[in-house]
């Protein structure tokens, strides 16, 4: 097995080589939104897999891997007294600060994954079917260049 694909070699946590781990400089936020992360099984394993990361710095954060063939995803059960929203931008998608959330506790929805898996995610996970969709008002340009977006609101 060659170094560069030794699973042992990596962190856990942020998946980078062990020698250049930075897991003890991430922040433990605390915040009153609980994410959950929906993440492809081909996002898991690449380290340059930034949701991850910004998810392992959530005290109300977790991820779900997703995609295993033959293998059913986790279901999303909307937790009691929580408005579920799922982060996509989708045709009938409302701009996130214009979700009605009458003062309630949101858990957000994130899908991870490349353009098409992301897509996907409404319609192969069960219980999200219902769940609102939410997106985020354009901004600039992103000058992220570690990987790249073909669509605009991507």
């Amino acid at each position: 097995m060659s170094r560069r694909n030794n699973p042992h070699a990596r962190c856990e946590r942020c998946r980078v080589h062990r020698s250049l781990c930075f897991c003890a400089e991430l922040p433990a936020i605390e915040t009153r939104t609980e994410v959950v992360l929906y993440l492809h099984r081909y996002e898991a394993r690449k380290s340059t897999n930034t949701g991850r990361l910004a998810v392992s710095c959530l005290a109300r954060g977790r991820i779900v891997v997703r995609g295993h063939e033959g293998a059913p995803t986790e279901p999303f059960v909307a937790p009691p007294g929580r408005v579920p929203l799922l982060l996509f931008p989708h045709e009938d998608a409302l701009p996130l600060d214009e979700a009605p959330l009458g003062g309630a506790p949101v858990t957000l929805i994130v899908p991870d994954g490349n353009w098409r898996q992301g897509s996907k995610v409404r319609a192969r996970v069960p219980g999200l079917g219902g769940v609102r969709c939410v997106s985020l008002r354009p901004g600039p340009p992103s000058r992220y260049l570690l990987r790249t977006e073909a669509h605009a609101s991507g």
